[in-house]
């Protein structure tokens, strides 16, 4: 089923796209966390396309080959990461999500050394998909959240 929208990008100037199988896109989505989840990192990294672009991680948004790297730094310093999906908002070709993911930090991290807590990171994620496959992501993590919980930096007033 094929449906058109009206969206507004970047520059204020609206665009019609044709969203097709969006249903599809978020069962796709739901799927890739699950092989993450079941420690199947490269299963979960299929959902990027090659030409990926993600941004708000780095300090520059990231290409296909960034994103493998990032998430096989993060996934060999929190083996075991699970993902919860709190809320999926789908409109269109692109998805919100509210994550949240949990895990033992058990490697180095951004200069912080193994600390064995368990942790937790809340992450804000819109994508979006085009032919079963993200080509775009925009993310918001709480990475203050995380330092404090290996131990990188003092909570606040500590």
């Amino acid at each position: 089923m094929e449906r058109v929208a009206t969206a507004w990008l970047r520059g204020r100037r609206a665009v019609r796209v044709a969203c097709v199988n969006a249903e599809g896109n978020a069962a796709i989505y739901r799927a890739a966390l699950d092989r993450a989840n079941a420690g199947d990192l490269g299963g979960y990294l299929e959902l990027y396309s090659d030409d990926v672009v993600f941004g708000g991680v780095t300090l520059e948004p990231m290409d296909k080959a960034g994103v493998v790297a990032f998430h096989e730094n993060f996934y060999s310093a929190f083996p075991g990461t699970q993902v919860e999906v709190l809320d999926l908002i789908e409109t269109g070709d692109q998805r919100a999500a509210r994550l949240v993911l949990s895990g033992p930090h058990e490697g180095p991290f951004l200069g912080a050394p193994a600390s064995g807590n368990d942790v937790q990171l809340a992450i804000t994620t819109i994508l979006t998909m085009r032919d079963g496959k993200c080509v775009e992501r925009w993310s918001t993590a709480d990475m203050l959240g995380l330092l404090i919980q290996v131990g990188a930096v003092p909570p606040p007033g500590g």
